[in-house]
């Protein structure tokens, strides 16, 4: 019996049926994916082989159907293992916040790193514009919608007070399987309720003393939406490691070096100091933001250090 996994709590699994029912089921043994060291071999979206278990009368996993793509980062715990995140998603809705609690940019251009590199859709949304009073916070703001549009990813504004961006965000969801991400607060649940009422995720305060939110889903989760398609909701992320990449791919995974590379003089120009780099030259002549170049210089840096200290191993 084939089933779409839609949570993971360790041992047992939920898993939706094709009739629409939900059975829970587990693994017999243990299950490994040859292509990734991961903590954890299933993952929700996953699709997967059911069959009944007479002698405990429950559902067992037999087999984990290809992949079309997945989130995977760094496990957090151990560094030497990955995590995957999600599964055969369709997109990836990155929800940001200026404050309360202040997202930041490395944290997006992570995550829209994985997404190019994984072949996921992201889409940007900047929650809670209706709060941002201050300069620094607005400046925040417009720079994001600047800076990623620029890039040539989709930017919604959105507000649960006024309801600014949530008709756009209701067409981008349906029919897609989409993956929540974001720190914990940034109202990812908020915006899922206001849109699907019947789901009623929990929703948490921001911390007064951290500002921070508090995490709310601890496990992710797959919701599925009434007018078609499926909102996998994540736990609050503080950090995504990059997993499985080479320094040496990097720069093929943001556009705005993507788009110029090709003029470089050599083919393994990694845009840092080599002559004649179209990259430098294009971010000299104001084509896009510096920060997301010194952004790809951290990661480069990060990339090539952990591949140091592996060969010192």
């Amino acid at each position: 019996m084939k089933a779409t996994i839609t949570k993971s709590t360790g041992l047992w699994y939920n898993a939706i049926v094709e009739n629409g029912t939900v059975v829970q089921c587990r693994l017999k043994g243990k299950l490994r994916l040859d292509e990734i060291k991961s903590t954890n071999p299933i993952a929700v979206g996953d699709n997967v082989i059911l069959r009944l278990d007479h002698e405990s009368n429950s559902y067992i996993i037999s087999e984990i159907l290809d992949r079309n793509n997945y989130i995977i980062r760094l496990d957090p715990h151990k560094k030497a293992y990955t995590q995957v995140i999600a599964a055969n998603i369709d997109q990836a809705l990155i929800v940001a916040t200026a404050n309360a609690p202040r997202t930041s940019d490395g944290f997006i251009n992570r995550l829209l790193i994985i997404c190019e590199a994984y072949h996921i859709t992201p889409i940007i949304i900047l929650n809670k514009i209706d709060i941002y009073t201050n300069k620094k916070e607005i400046d925040k703001i417009n720079e994001w919608h600047h800076t990623y549009t620029l890039a040539g990813y989709k930017v919604i504004h959105t507000s649960i007070m006024s309801k600014e961006g949530i008709a756009d965000l209701h067409t981008i969801l349906k029919a897609n399987i989409n993956l929540l991400c974001g720190h914990s607060g940034v109202g990812k649940s908020s915006l899922m309720n206001i849109i699907y009422p019947s789901l009623g995720l929990k929703v948490g305060p921001i911390s007064a003393f951290s500002n921070k939110g508090k995490h709310t889903t601890t496990f992710a989760e797959w919701h599925t939406l009434p007018d078609g398609g499926a909102v996998i909701d994540t736990p609050g992320v503080k950090e995504f490691g990059l997993a499985n990449m080479e320094a040496a791919e990097l720069g093929g995974y943001l556009p705005e070096i993507r788009r110029y590379m090709i003029n470089c003089k050599f083919t393994n120009c990694t845009h840092r100091n080599e002559p004649h780099c179209a990259v430098i030259s294009a971010l000299e002549q104001g084509l896009f933001n510096p920060a997301r170049y010194d952004s790809y210089i951290s990661m480069m840096h990060e990339l090539e250090d952990g591949l140091e200290k592996w060969e010192k191993k």
